[in-house]
């Protein structure tokens, strides 16, 4: 009887700390931005990325033009980056590959974007 009570508090306990952090990015706004909105995803699906993943993506999700593209990042090999995705213009994609090449840790980055303007 007592261990079903101490397991019901831990579980008490966690589900207070999860509903605290989730009001706390409410009220900051955080889920309703594209960081959070990837971020929700990203957990949602159970992806995990390596820390230099996060190093490059979160530089897109900072640029006003590229954090609103459809881009993601996989670390291939150790310091290798593809950049996949689409843009809409070369140069959209141009700077995406050197901001990735910027990147703390990048040795080498992988051409996988794929340019479709606009359609209107």
């Amino acid at each position: 009887m007592e261990r079903r009570k101490k397991k019901a508090s831990q579980v008490a306990l966690k589900v207070g700390i999860a509903g605290a952090i989730a009001f706390g990015a409410l009220a900051s706004g955080f889920l309703v931005s594209r960081r959070g909105r990837r971020f929700l995803r990203d957990v949602w699906q159970e992806r995990k990325r390596s820390p230099l993943e996060d190093r490059v993506i979160d530089t897109f999700w900072g640029e006003p033009v590229l954090g609103r593209r459809p881009i993601e990042v996989a670390e291939v090999e150790p310091g290798v980056i593809a950049v996949l995705g689409q843009v809409r213009t070369q140069e959209e994609k141009r700077s995406a590959l050197n901001i990735a090449r910027k990147v703390k840790g990048v040795q080498e980055v992988e051409d996988r974007l794929e340019v479709l303007a606009r359609a209107r």
